[in-house]
């Protein structure tokens, strides 16, 4: 049982990001499985009433968002996504594990969205001065890491933070592609701030921003208790949807490229990595 704990106290906070019809989440799945009639994909939301197909050597592994309840089903199978749990043959299928509903990782929606990023993306593609970390997203720790491509030989860097009024907060000058912050400085906690960052060398100049948050010091020690103490893929996955969906999109990378190596062939998990 203690090998589900992590997943567990997710399914809280999770279902206050879920899709508004979303009944349960696919957190794992092997060879065949049928959604409606369509080749089901892992990490989807499936609403009520969907039918499942399994084929002889198949599997899946659902989490009841609401309820907490985790599924894991072995093919052959037909099975219709009840309110209070699958269905097989009008029966209700048990539950292989009753998930705890008593911890959130976050206490607000994320002002952040991966849509956020991919947009930023493209508006500076063309830009060679390109920002790295932190970039529209909240942050675990409380003197982050800043980083960015290297323009060219010779260039210097100019770092300056801002809180949402244009008050300066730090700033400092570097010839290197990474920074972080002194543990002198203090940054305020739970609001979004703005970092902007200048190349130049003689007449040539480069500029490009990026937002981010720092969580308060009592989220920061929730979530910590909440990381999966195993490499279980669904746990694993589950954690890193659940840090995406609440903005947590720097923190979540590192369990989407550890779930990469274990998955290399699947693509809606490369598809994850930036």
């Amino acid at each position: 049982m203690k090998k589900f704990i992590f997943t567990t106290v997710l399914l809280l906070f999770w279902a206050n990001w879920a899709n508004a019809n979303s009944l349960a989440m696919i957190t794992d799945m092997k060879q065949g499985v049928l959604l409606n009639g369509q080749p089901a994909e892992l990490f989807a939301e499936v609403a009520a009433s969907a039918q499942l197909k399994l084929d002889k050597n198949a599997s899946i592994t659902l989490v009841y968002l609401d309820s907490g309840k985790e599924y894991m089903i072995k093919g052959p199978a037909l099975i219709m996504l009840g309110a209070k749990g699958p269905m097989q043959n009008n029966r209700l299928l048990v539950a292989s594990n009753q998930l705890r509903q008593n911890a959130k990782l976050d206490d607000t929606v994320s002002s952040f969205s991966q849509a956020a990023i991919v947009m930023r993306a493209t508006d500076n593609e063309e830009n060679p001065l390109q920002i790295l970390s932190p970039i529209s997203g909240k942050l675990l720790e409380t003197h982050p890491l800043f980083s960015w491509n290297n323009v060219g030989g010779g260039y210097q860097y100019r770092l300056e933070i801002f809180d949402a009024d244009g008050n300066s907060l730090f700033v400092t000058k570097t010839r290197q592609t990474r920074f972080r912050l002194p543990k002198s400085i203090t940054l305020p906690v739970g609001v979004v701030l703005n970092w902007e960052l200048e190349a130049t060398k003689g007449m040539d100049a480069y500029f490009n921003s990026g937002e981010f948050s720092i969580a308060d010091s009592k989220t920061i020690a929730r979530i910590n208790l909440l990381r999966p103490k195993s490499d279980n893929f669904s746990h694993l996955a589950f954690f890193a949807r659940a840090l995406d969906k609440h903005g947590y999109h720097q923190e979540a990378q590192q369990y989407w490229h550890k779930l990469a190596k274990m998955r290399p062939n699947e693509p809606l998990v490369q598809n994850k990595l930036r």
